[in-house]
């Protein structure tokens, strides 16, 4: 049976909130550089992109401190998901802020999870004093083709606003903690002219695959 609290404790310590000038979203280590010198850290490219275009500062909290760590435009290099998705790489330096060694695996890039798999995601929803917050659902799609994949999951769950840039998680094989993508946004059925309950859309881990090679092609 799947225990949610057990993989909330191992993924949380790697989550992270990202306040920008114009507001907040949620972003995870993904890596550190092969030098072991950088982090990298995946984000939803909407969260970060207006303070990067404008060269904007940003605020990162760590999860369980109250403590914000403060970052010039300068201090940090931001690059864009090579497949065109909504995810945002940043690369920081190592110092001030820590991780704890060995953040979960990342689910293999070929590796597509069907409909009717559980997954959970972790963010820090609006409004902003909101501490960080878990969700649970399960994959009723893709938004692909003609049931190929586009890389990107349709989930039978809520995205609220601040959330974006989470990481979607899942038990794997022989009970592993796995990262199996990164929420991007929440689409609503409007089809009845108001709000009802939609889907969330995540990007898959063969996005985060790509993130990471480009990262080490980068100039911090």
């Amino acid at each position: 049976m799947m225990d949610w609290t057990s993989i909330i404790s191992r993924v949380a310590p790697y989550v992270v909130k990202i306040e920008t000038p114009n507001g907040h979203g949620t972003g995870f280590l993904l890596a550190l550089t092969t030098d072991l010198r950088v982090y990298v850290i995946a984000t939803a490219r909407h969260v970060i992109e207006h303070a990067y275009k404008w060269k904007s500062p940003i605020r990162i909290y760590p999860y369980q401190q109250d403590k914000a760590f403060f970052y010039e435009s300068k201090d940090f290099v931001v690059f864009y998901d090579p497949l065109q998705k909504d995810l945002a790489v940043l690369l920081i330096p190592r110092g001030h802020l820590v991780f704890e060694a060995n953040p979960p695996r990342i689910l293999p890039p070929d590796r597509f999870l069907p409909p009717g798999y559980n997954v959970g995601w972790l963010g820090y929803p609006s409004p902003s004093e909101f501490g960080l917050n878990f969700f649970s659902g399960c994959i009723s799609g893709s938004r692909g083709t003609f049931g190929k994949p586009d890389h990107e999951y349709l989930i039978d769950g809520v995205a609220i606003s601040g959330v974006s840039g989470g990481p979607l998680v899942i038990l794997g094989d022989n009970y592993e903690i796995q990262i199996a993508g990164l929420i991007s946004a929440y689409f609503p059925n409007r089809a009845a002219g108001e709000s009802l309950p939609g889907l969330a859309i995540a990007q898959d881990s063969s996005t985060l695959h790509s993130a990471i090679q480009s990262a080490e092609k980068q100039k911090l």
